[in-house]
């Protein structure tokens, strides 16, 4: 029903202190399609998440909106702070993406759909959407520049 690809993503912060807490600055573009011709959809709690190595370090609430009948919307969630990750397995994995200059990022979607068909607009289920990436590590010459990457909709 939905499709969703991210246009491009960004690290202007990624560092791993000695202490395993994480300092980030992620942008992230998503184009989110209804590609519906009779139905439009209304995304209501809509909020985006960064997770490394499953571990979510970014949240970012998104504000609700409206899309018609086969009709795309840009979102751009920001990711920025600090976060503490778990586990002695994450810095070595970290070390290693930062040497090969990609990292592994998941960003994820959630939203509350409801339907409108005609005038009528009935309660639809819960969209959750998952992205696989691989960004580019801030400042890495070694590193693949980022491809536009389709996401799966459970």
């Amino acid at each position: 029903m939905i499709a969703a690809t991210v246009d491009s993503a960004s690290l202007a912060t990624f560092t791993l202190s000695p202490t395993s807490s994480l300092a980030y600055n992620l942008t992230v573009g998503i184009t989110v399609r209804n590609p519906n011709k009779r139905v439009g959809l209304y995304y209501d709690n809509v909020e985006a998440l960064a997770l490394y190595k499953d571990q979510r370090f970014g949240y970012a609430p998104l504000d609700s909106f409206y899309q018609g009948t086969e009709a795309s919307t840009k979102l751009t969630p920001g990711f920025h702070g600090q976060q503490p990750l778990q586990g002695d397995v994450t810095a070595a994995e970290f070390r290693k993406e930062q040497t090969d200059g990609n990292f592994a990022i998941n960003v994820g979607l959630n939203a509350k759909l409801r339907v409108k068909v005609w005038a009528f607009k009935v309660p639809g289920p819960k969209a959750k959407i998952t992205c696989k990436l691989s960004v580019p590590a801030p400042g890495a010459a070694n590193g693949s520049p980022f491809q536009p990457t389709d996401c799966k909709l459970w």
